[in-house]
């Protein structure tokens, strides 16, 4: 082998390491998500080659030490999952958890490195080479292997391109072809607002789980002009499911019948979450569309959308922070931000910042964008990290860990309802006309009984579980919401009804404020057997609803 071809190690690894993890997530990572994380990998591990030749100036032992600042910088995230969470050394002085024992082992591992390339063939020659030289042909043919069997991953997956016959489709251009455009030009379209609280739970499941009344808050509702449901249950389970439901005013069975039950394809209904029915007739309408998604990509960007917020610490899309945390960048990042707030998770540090940011933007929204707008809120409240507690203060891991994840869980949920107040009251002041609100939970809750039990402190639930397992008790605490409706000049005790669930949302708004005549569609719920399989659905309505 060539010396200088071994300086290419560090470069391949890194492509390696960036493959690696999309052929691991390809069915519901956009490729063009992988172009980031990519080009920056290759860039550093460049970058510190360079740095490395200069201060070496010798190629066989550069490349020696870039490979192995490479192989440790992309394996640690990866090491650390070996690992049980509550890993931990007590030396009564010292607390050491995995990355600091990580941490030392790289730095020995270094250390040793660079006694290695030091004292070179002296007392490393081997036969044909020293020991530098044969590492170097040793991690060139791993990282060769390595990158070549992500390539074959992702060159084998077939993704299904046929185009999906939406019955979605059909009902928004009905419906556009028939509203009474000339009338429309003329009349005042109201603002909307779509605010999805995730994981909030229905005050019934409130009341039988956590012997919590959350009456005062629905009270507070019902006396600003609000018609709360008392009997909303979800149309699906997870929100990938449920917002592509209720964004397109349609059920997903065509996927089922498009993509077959056994696909593990999720990039049609993030499709359906990018250009939804929703958004093209209000656009088409001359509704300005402002999107303050989540973190999760499939709502954090929106290429309908006028204007897109998601706020991100270095503007990471959510395949770039899982890479990052899959290198030794996160903890190093952690360190750094987590001083102010007294954590160690970057990603809870991350939380806190984004939730303040994002109602800070959307109260800029609504005082200073005219209308007629539509906007999309998707707010990871009161879903995990708990970071808050019934005030608002922010609580640390340390906090969470000490107490349960139903008393966690509850308490950010009586702060999200001061959250959702004090939306309600800014919308309500500074709206020009009245505006159309819908105050909705894409899902239930995890974590606050058994069956739910959170995977991680995210709030994560289900990911490796047969669906079909759980009690009815579990099913409708994951099935039954929130969810609440201010429409202005509109009969609302007429109109609506306590079962309305979300897919019937928008039919009703188009159908009442824009002479739509699109019919309800029986209010159904549904799960799938697992989350692998996203169109394997089971109806669960008559487990779920309320009869």
């Amino acid at each position: 082998m060539r010396k200088k071809l071994a300086l290419l190690n560090p470069a391949i690894f890194a492509i390696y390491s960036v493959l690696f993890l999309y052929a691991h997530n390809i069915a519901e990572t956009p490729i063009e998500l992988v172009y980031k994380p990519l080009a920056y990998s290759i860039l550093a591990t460049v970058v510190t080659t360079l740095i490395l030749a200069l201060a070496i100036r010798n190629s066989t032992k550069t490349a020696f030490m870039a490979s192995i600042v490479a192989l440790i910088f992309f394996t640690h995230g990866h090491l650390v999952q070996l690992f049980p969470t509550e890993f931990n050394i007590d030396l009564k002085i010292l607390q050491i958890g995995t990355d600091k024992l990580l941490f030392v082992s790289e730095l020995f591992l270094i250390s040793l490195g660079i006694q290695i390339a030091r004292l070179g063939r002296s007392l490393y020659g081997v036969k044909g080479g020293t020991f530098v030289e044969k590492f170097n042909q040793l991690f060139f043919i791993m990282s060769i292997v390595l990158l070549l069997s992500s390539l074959f991953t992702i060159l084998n997956h077939k993704p299904n391109t046929k185009q999906t016959s939406n019955p979605a489709l059909h009902d928004a251009s009905r419906a556009l072809h028939e509203m009474d455009r000339p009338a429309l030009s003329v009349a005042i379209k109201p603002d909307i607002y779509y605010l999805i609280f995730d994981r909030y739970a229905a005050n019934s499941t409130l009341a039988s789980e956590l012997d919590y009344d959350n009456s005062e808050f629905t009270n507070y509702l019902d006396a600003k002009g609000f018609y709360v449901t008392d009997r909303s249950v979800a149309n699906y389970p997870k929100t990938f499911q449920s917002l592509a439901s209720s964004l397109n005013m349609t059920y997903l069975s065509h996927l089922t019948d498009e993509y077959g039950k056994e696909s593990e394809e999720q990039t049609p209904i993030n499709s359906m979450l990018d250009k939804h029915q929703v958004g093209l007739i209000l656009k088409e309408l001359g509704y300005s569309y402002y999107h303050l998604g989540s973190w999760w990509f499939p709502t954090a960007d929106n290429t309908l959308a006028d204007d897109v917020y998601s706020w991100s610490f270095l503007g990471l899309d959510q395949f770039s922070r899982e890479f990052l945390q899959t290198t030794l960048a996160l903890p190093v990042l952690a360190k750094m931000q987590a001083v102010e707030f007294n954590e160690e998770n970057y990603l809870r540090v991350e939380q806190k910042l984004r939730i303040p940011a994002k109602l800070k933007k959307l109260e800029q929204i609504t005082k200073t964008k005219s209308g007629p707008k539509f906007v999309f809120v998707h707010m990871l409240l009161p879903h995990g990290p708990y970071i808050y507690d019934q005030a608002g203060n922010h609580i640390t891991e340390a906090d969470v860990a000490a107490q349960s994840d139903s008393t966690s869980y509850l308490n950010q949920l009586i702060y999200s309802n001061k959250v959702i107040q004090d939306i309600v009251d800014n919308i309500l002041l500074n709206s020009e006309s009245e505006p159309i609100i819908i105050v909705q939970s894409d899902e239930g809750p995890c974590g606050i009984i058994p069956e739910l039990a959170e995977d991680d402190g995210w709030g994560h639930c289900g990911e490796d579980m047969d669906w079909r397992t759980l009690s009815d008790n579990a099913l409708k605490v994951k099935m039954r919401i929130l969810n609440a409706y201010y429409l202005p000049g509109m009969d609302m005790q007429e109109t609506l009804y306590s079962e309305i669930s979300p897919v019937n949302t928008f039919r009703v708004i188009f159908n009442n404020y824009f002479g739509a005549q699109l019919d309800l569609l029986e209010d159904k719920s549904y799960i799938t057997v697992d989350l692998e399989h996203p169109y394997n659905f089971i109806e669960v309505t008559s487990k779920v609803d309320y009869n």
